[in-house]
């Protein structure tokens, strides 16, 4: 999961672009999640550059959220959110991109730890399961998924939560 807050705020080089076009281009040819947040509209976006507001509207698939006007933006509000009430908005959104449409055949859980009993342990915070089909050997060939939620640019660089 990437997310990418605040895109296109700023000073933008030609360098920037080029960067961001490979990134998102990965991201739209490997079909991984993106969620983002931008003070540019979907028009805006395009105008920018169409090949990475093409992408990015593709990718959504109708998921795009707009708010207009300064008094949903909470910093001109000053309000500010805690870490925890940030933690807790992002795996409510994880939750609903896990299994968007609440199909029964897929599975998920919180805080899975892989190979626990060795010195390789790793825990994540959400692990979906997609089977192929619902057969014994559907089941056995199904997809698995490995979310992990940072809710601040703190928790991105520490430790915490990836093993314990």
């Amino acid at each position: 999961m990437l997310v990418i807050d605040d895109l296109l705020k700023g000073k933008t080089t030609e360098s920037d672009i080029n960067i961001l076009f490979e990134i998102v281009n990965y991201r739209y040819v490997c079909n991984l999640p993106v969620i983002l947040t931008s003070e540019k509209t979907t028009g805006e976006l395009l105008d920018f550059d169409s090949a990475i507001g093409s992408r990015l509207i593709e990718m959504a698939e109708g998921r795009i959220i707009e708010f207009k006007g300064n008094e949903l933006n909470y910093r001109l509000r000053g309000c500010k959110m805690t870490r925890l009430e940030i933690t807790k908005g992002c795996q409510n959104l994880q939750k609903k991109l896990i299994n968007p449409n609440n199909d029964s055949r897929i599975y998920w859980a919180r805080e899975v730890t892989f190979d626990y009993a060795t010195s390789n342990r790793v825990r994540v915070d959400y692990m979906r399961f997609e089977p192929l089909n619902t057969t014994i050997s559907g089941i056995e060939k199904g997809d698995f998924y490995c979310y992990e939620l940072k809710s601040s640019v703190e928790d991105f660089h520490s430790k915490m939560d990836i093993t314990s």
